[in-house]
């Protein structure tokens, strides 16, 4: 049988989560945002979000950390 891991979460790892509901900024903003504390969240050393266009062909819409960085 596999082995299931669970999450220890913590209040202060959902947080910024949760204040990313209220989000009023500018979308190319978010995007980046929303990576950035997925990644902290998983406690993952980098994230990528990409978004199939209707030619069914995927780009890149944010990626953590930043390219060049």
């Amino acid at each position: 049988m596999a082995e299931i891991h669970q999450l220890d979460v913590k209040k202060n790892q959902v947080d910024p989560l949760k204040a990313l509901r209220y989000y009023s900024g500018p979308p190319d903003k978010f995007w980046p945002l929303l990576v950035e504390r997925l990644v902290g969240f998983f406690q993952a050393r980098e994230g990528l979000l990409l978004v199939q266009d209707e030619n069914k062909q995927w780009r890149r819409m944010s990626a953590y950390p930043p390219a060049g960085k």
